[in-house]
């Protein structure tokens, strides 16, 4: 503020008076800015004096609760005893399907159930087309929403992935079909010209490996009994009702019900590895040796699917620092909990180069897309102009 408005109050009066009007309109300014900036200082000296006062006066309890096992609950932000039975939140969480879950933790290559429907294929007289094979592939109507459209393809390609389906040409054909389907009505131009003009019209020459696609966007399903379901992917089971945009607190709702499918999400898995591990654990003539190979056979197995390596150091890293932090006690945990946070940290960061690093590649072609296009209408014309002047008398 104290640099801004001197230079907005100079650009200000220079419009009004001329070279003496920015002069006053800077000395205006800077006083502005002044004011701005003891008020800024003034304010934030207040609020830290009472969140200093604040922590001072909670120490002491703090200090307390810990010493006596309690730890603080961030939601409810009481300090509690330090109690948790993975059995009673997979009961309050799963209700009836924790059976299921139990049981896809032991065997998670069993056959899934069918999935259901987008409402079933029909030519809606509403969106009439000239090919309907598309939309039959995904079992929805001709005027199925984007959102109608991606989780048909999603709990589709779930039935049908050839890892679920091992040696079925059936099921492998049934795969490329919905993926095929997919990347023609994903995209809202190649769908409007398929719907007036059909398929020959809407496909193109480059088709992405179906496995690959569904990889890419979803993760392979091979890693579901270790991370579950992507968040990516969580959304594909909410429809976005137009009514609820007219609803204030519609965006705590769905944050709401994300958080709960996360929290499902956590307990399912933390099911799936107690009961892998129980393996070894719950029988007391199990070895360790055969407990060891079996994992390391299904590592890799795990590897050889698309970005498996990095998804298992990943996975690895993250239970190996979990468990320090868990069983390091108070300084090695905290030690473990540091390290989670930075590696954390570097990953955003990282993430936030390669976005900016993206973006300057697409700006930087953009520009030469346009610069091409202008010089390729210039020379047009100037073909149009030269064509007229031969032709002139």
């Amino acid at each position: 503020g104290i640099v801004a408005c001197p230079v907005l109050g100079a650009r200000a009066g220079y419009h009004e008076r001329g070279a003496r009007g920015a002069a006053v309109g800077a000395v205006q300014g800077l006083g502005v800015g002044s004011v701005a900036a003891v008020g800024a200082v003034s304010v934030g000296a207040v609020v830290g004096t009472a969140q200093v006062a604040r922590g001072v006066m909670n120490t002491p309890g703090a200090i307390y609760s810990r010493c006596k096992g309690k730890v603080w609950n961030t939601e409810d932000r009481v300090w509690e005893v330090d109690w948790y039975s993975l059995p009673e939140e997979a009961a309050k969480v799963l209700g009836d399907s924790y059976r299921g879950a139990a049981q896809a933790a032991v065997d998670p290559d069993a056959p899934p159930p069918a999935a259901p429907t987008a409402g079933g294929f029909f030519n809606d007289p509403a969106h009439k087309v000239i090919d309907t094979k598309l939309y039959e592939a995904l079992d929805i109507p001709t005027s199925a929403t984007q959102q109608q459209i991606k989780k048909a393809y999603y709990k589709g390609s779930l039935r049908w992935h050839p890892d679920k389906n091992p040696g079925s040409e059936d099921a492998k054909k049934k795969f490329q079909e919905i993926s095929d389907a997919y990347q023609v009505l994903q995209d809202p131009k190649r769908r409007e010209v398929y719907d007036k003009q059909g398929l020959s019209a809407a496909q193109t020459e480059n088709k992405m490996d179906p496995e690959i696609f569904y990889a890419v966007l979803f993760g392979s399903d091979k890693f579901k009994p270790y991370v579950g379901r992507l968040q990516g992917t969580m959304g594909v089971d909410e429809e976005m009702d137009p009514s609820m945009m007219e609803d204030p607190d519609w965006r705590e709702r769905m944050q709401e019900k994300m958080k709960e499918k996360q929290t499902k999400r956590e307990v399912e898995l933390a099911v799936t590895l107690v009961e892998r591990i129980s393996e070894y654990t719950g029988d007391p003539s199990a070895s360790l040796e055969e407990f060891g190979k079996k994992a390391a056979e299904e590592a890799e197995k795990l590897r050889k699917v698309a970005n498996g390596e990095e998804m298992l150091y990943v996975i690895g890293w993250m239970y190996h620092n979990r468990s320090k932090q868990l069983l390091g006690g108070m300084v090695q945990g905290q030690y473990y909990k540091a390290q989670a946070q930075a590696r954390a940290a570097r990953h955003v960061a990282a993430t936030a180069m390669s976005a900016g690093r993206a973006f300057l590649t697409f700006r930087k072609m953009n520009k030469k897309a346009l610069a091409d296009q202008k010089s390729q209408q210039k020379a047009k014309q100037a073909r149009a102009a030269a064509g007229q002047n031969g032709a002139a008398p």
